[in-house]
């Protein structure tokens, strides 16, 4: 049997200050949700240099995290969790226009990804009826062909980036980057 407390955010800013504020109070925190969710929370940890370990189960859609994890089900993290199964990670993190950096688990995207991902999630909130036909694969490759071709086609597909790290400095433009430290990107 495991004790535990449960803490339901209900916004991402909710999500943010109960990262911060948990993290202190409690040696383990349990994230519930998808790769978004677990990115959040791990930025807030890192961020506020908290000695809290973190737990993963996955409730998103592809759970590329959770899986990379083996926690993929509350099953799963209880076992790894009575057995004091742990191991550390390696956090990304990222700096934009000179703010503060970013950090996350799994996977980013910059560039043509990124546009597309706006293109559809602005496809959804005009036409509703796209987040479901959106859950089909090829639905959603066909229709970010189709974005990918208007991108290519107005010449703004190029995004600049430079890449710092400890033994050297690149810097260019990209159609697309994806950062990934799992083993798994669905």
């Amino acid at each position: 049997e495991i004790e535990y407390e449960l803490f339901i955010s209900q916004s991402e800013d909710d999500l943010r200050e109960l990262a911060r504020e948990k993290s202190t109070n409690y040696p383990i925190v349990v994230a519930a949700g998808g790769d978004g969710t677990f990115s959040i929370v791990a930025h807030e940890l890192i961020r506020n240099n908290a000695q809290t370990l973190l737990g993963l189960v996955n409730l998103g859609t592809r759970g590329d995290i959770s899986r990379d994890f083996g926690t993929n089900t509350i099953e799963r993290l209880c076992e790894a969790l009575k057995a004091q199964r742990y191991r550390e990670v390696d956090a990304v993190a990222l700096y934009g226009d000179g703010k503060c950096p970013r950090y996350f688990l799994g996977v980013a995207s910059l560039g043509l990804e990124t546009t597309i991902d706006e293109c559809l999630a602005d496809l959804v909130e005009k036409q509703p009826i796209m987040n479901e036909l959106l859950r089909y694969r090829f639905v959603e490759l066909l229709v970010g062909i189709y974005y990918a071709h208007n991108i290519f086609k107005s010449r703004n597909a190029a995004t600049p980036l430079r890449v710092i790290s400890e033994h050297a400095s690149v810097e260019g433009k990209t159609i697309l980057t994806v950062l990934n430290n799992t083993r798994h990107y669905d």
